[in-house]
């Protein structure tokens, strides 16, 4: 899968058609309702298709005396938090292809946080690139045919490159127009030898003013072009050096996704002691937090005020997110301060850790239902994942100290041991997990109101698969795993798909539904009745239904009451690991 928004070829002029206008990506904008409560009027629209894969920016309208949006965007549903921003407009990055994204914003307002409805896009199937030149990029002479060649079935390559254009001749005949029109994803250019003196009037350029000038129009403004970097092109080699950019701040949503140079970079290090500031005495952080957004002096006080908190979590990605991007960056940069910083983490991490093995949602321990084992948005396999690598010293925690690491590996394994003890049996057979299990029988347990003793047929998946990635499984790992596999396949739903309806009269303008659908791939329930495995739902009210159409709209549509989580692993990951723990 393509990885970056612009991708260098030698001699040649890539251009990512992030440059493109709305209207020239079939994306065009809704004419948002005033002054709604919630944020409203996404781009891209509500189950939208065919979404491009590498320029693909969320924007909405923001609610009502909204001063900051919290931002979740993600491939499970609910989607993840991704931080906390000022701007209506959030980069997810490149995107996978053929996928459906769930994304939700929460307007921060004075008088507390309201909830917006999720929004769903499907990614196209494939990456679609446009190539735009003379002779030398054609497929019958030029390097169009080889190119295509070394592509996947994932990208789509349309050649509209003419024998004898130039880089005057090519726009001046209404060719670039039409290449911009083909709504693709990246567009790589390359002229040059047409444009050399002698070649008449129609087509010849000067290198030093109407060649650059030309070129210059394929990222014009007028055409919505970004001002990238470029190389120069053709065979009389024209470079075209724009002045470069000042570096981009990296949101925090993004922090654990940089090339590995970046870490020893500037904004690495400010971001990595705006990290060190949030972080509490007691070692953790607290959760949805944007610590990647500069703060003023004031704001740097109130952060500074709260280091004695009670709010140190690993729910919604906290603290194992903050331990990532601190172990990156100490990799990086090798500022001491963040070395320090990580190892209070980890002790934290280590300190928050039941005897039995399991960990609570929050540090020091609450009255309500955070003291219990928390499975819910895979928060305890998120903590074993850094613990487990950082016990192997693998990238990038090869830091990390011998006693440090030697206490990792046996919070895994006793981690692991609660995993196995929790798994619900029903008349004595394995099955799956709860969302959360009692700290101290282990049985399933009630979370929130609408969050009942049941199985998960969400985090049983981030479980199932935690499991998978032990080297050498032993026979009580393999009965669970192969248990969880046997479990998910048998509550698969077949014939339903959930969609979006439109509907005016409803906050949001959106409800969401189950629709008969024979062709639509299986999907499975959040949450199944133990002892039945009937797929239940749940409104504030904390009554148990079995149709997700009887519960209140604002349950119905911001939680995620179905999902397609166990398709990856029931159709290749399992396979995969029983032929290699058979032999």
């Amino acid at each position: 899968m393509l990885r970056g928004r612009l991708l260098a070829v030698a001699g040649s002029l890539l251009i990512s058609a992030a440059a493109q206008t709305p209207a020239e990506q079939g994306n065009s904008r809704v004419v948002p309702p005033p002054q709604l409560e919630m944020a409203n009027s996404p781009t891209p629209t509500h189950e939208a298709r065919d979404t491009s894969l590498l320029n693909t920016r969320l924007r909405w309208t923001p609610g009502r005396n909204a001063i900051s949006h919290n931002v979740y965007f993600g491939t499970s549903h609910p989607p993840r938090f991704r931080g906390n921003q000022s701007g209506t407009t959030f980069d997810p990055g490149p995107l996978d292809t053929a996928t459906t994204y769930f994304w939700r914003v929460d307007s921060v307002t004075p008088g507390g946080v309201v909830q917006g409805p999720t929004w769903t896009f499907m990614t196209a199937s494939t990456a679609r690139f446009v190539l735009v030149g003379d002779s030398t990029v054609t497929d019958d002479i030029g390097w169009g045919r080889g190119f295509t060649a070394r592509l996947t079935s994932r990208s789509t390559i349309v050649n509209m490159a003419l024998n004898g254009r130039s880089s005057r001749s090519f726009i001046d005949e209404g060719h670039w127009r039409a290449a911009v029109a083909q709504g693709a994803d990246v567009i790589l250019i390359q002229f040059g030898h047409n444009d050399m003196p002698g070649k008449g009037p129609e087509r010849e350029t000067d290198p030093a003013t109407t060649y650059r000038a030309f070129l210059a129009r394929y990222i014009t403004p007028s055409l919505d072009m970004p001002r990238e970097p470029v190389s120069g092109t053709g065979g009389a080699i024209r470079p075209v050096t724009p002045p470069s950019p000042a570096p981009r701040p990296i949101a925090w949503s993004r922090c654990l996704d940089q090339p590995a140079a970046w870490y020893a970079s500037d904004e690495a290090v400010r971001i990595a002691d705006l990290v060190r500031l949030y972080q509490r005495t007691t070692g953790g952080w607290p959760k949805n937090t944007d610590m990647a957004r500069p703060l003023d002096t004031a704001e740097q006080r109130q952060v500074e005020a709260a280091k004695n908190d009670a709010d140190s979590t690993i729910d919604n990605d906290a603290t194992t997110t903050q331990l990532r991007f601190l172990a990156l960056a100490y990799s990086g940069a090798s500022v001491g301060r963040f070395r320090a910083a990580f190892d209070e983490g980890l002790d934290y991490v280590l300190a928050a850790q039941y005897p039995n093995g399991g960990w609570p949602q929050f540090y020091p321990l609450r009255s309500d239902y955070s003291r219990r084992i928390t499975f819910n948005d895979d928060a305890m396999v998120h903590v074993m994942e850094v613990l487990r690598d950082a016990a192997a010293g693998r990238a990038p925690y090869a830091f990390v100290d011998s006693a440090r690491r030697a206490r990792a590996a046996e919070a895994v394994l006793r981690g692991v041991k609660v995993i196995l003890a929790s798994q619900i049996r029903v008349h004595g057979r394995l099955t799956a997990w709860c969302a959360q299990h009692d700290e101290v029988t282990l049985e399933p347990r009630q979370a929130r109101t609408y969050e009942h003793p049941s199985f998960s047929g969400r985090e049983s998946v981030g479980i199932a698969s935690f499991l998978m990635s032990i080297p050498n499984p032993d026979a009580a790992v393999v009965a669970a795993v192969d248990a969880a596999v046997a479990w998910l396949r048998g509550v698969r739903l077949e014939g339903l798909r959930v969609e979006g309806r439109p509907d005016a009269s409803l906050p949001g303008g959106v409800d969401r539904v189950v629709v008969k659908d024979r062709a639509a791939a299986p999907i499975w329930a959040r949450f199944y009745e133990i002892g039945t495995n009937r797929p239940i739902f749940s409104g504030r009210d904390s009554v148990i239904r079995y149709d997700m159409a009887e519960i209140e709209h604002e349950r119905r549509v911001n939680c995620s009451w179905y999902g397609s989580w166990p398709a990856a692993l029931l159709d290749t990951e399992y396979s995969a690991w029983k032929r290699k723990h058979s032999k």
